[in-house]
């Protein structure tokens, strides 16, 4: 709150909207729905004015999933299509990626097999492309469900080794980076203490 005083000072649109998604965010995560959903809309106005579409993307699709997690499956799909739409001319394929798993999984948990797959399909093709392990573990898990759902079992395991896979490299990675951040942090200590 009190960046947000900050960047309202400023008259920083775009560092406001930050900051109400932020805020949006952890009262999502306290379970106070309806004041989250208030932040994310005054996230969503800032970043109108700031004219950032990747800020009105992310709005979309925390708007989203706030349905999503309601069973509101038809209000989740029109919110992450928003995203999907705005992010899709766009060369950030990461946020993009975001939208169009979450299409998968909203279809999937409502029982639109084909669409699930459709979107899952292209997250697969430009997670691939980029080479993006963290949303391949999440392709796979999302193939996993709807295979093992499907009772393809033989094909929900090999989807189900193929995310613990990727999920295990990306597990890996943030491991080998801590490490490489102790490291630094020990030579700069041992350098003052010299």
């Amino acid at each position: 709150r009190q960046a947000l005083a900050g960047e309202a000072s400023l008259g920083s649109f775009l560092g406001q909207a930050i900051n109400y998604a932020n805020i949006g965010a952890i009262l999502e995560s306290r379970g106070q729905i309806d004041s989250a959903r208030y932040y994310y809309s005054e996230s969503l106005r800032c970043n109108m004015e700031a004219g950032s579409d990747l800020g009105i993307s992310l709005c979309h699709t925390y708007f989203g999933r706030l349905y999503e997690n309601e069973g509101r499956f038809d209000d989740a799909v029109r919110e992450y299509k928003i995203a999907y739409e705005i992010m899709s001319g766009s060369k950030d394929k990461w946020h993009w990626l975001e939208s169009c798993l979450a299409l998968s999984r909203v279809y999937a948990a409502d029982s639109r097999i084909s669409l699930a797959r459709r979107y899952l399909s292209e997250a697969k093709a430009v997670a691939e492309k980029i080479n993006s392990a963290e949303h391949l573990t999440e392709v796979y898990r999302q193939e996993y469900n709807i295979e093992r759902e499907l009772a393809n079992y033989r094909k929900a395991l090999d989807a189900y080794i193929k995310s613990s896979e990727y999920g295990s490299q990306v597990t890996n990675e943030k491991n080998l980076t801590h490490m490489q951040n102790v490291r630094v942090r020990y030579e700069r200590e041992r350098k003052a203490a010299e």
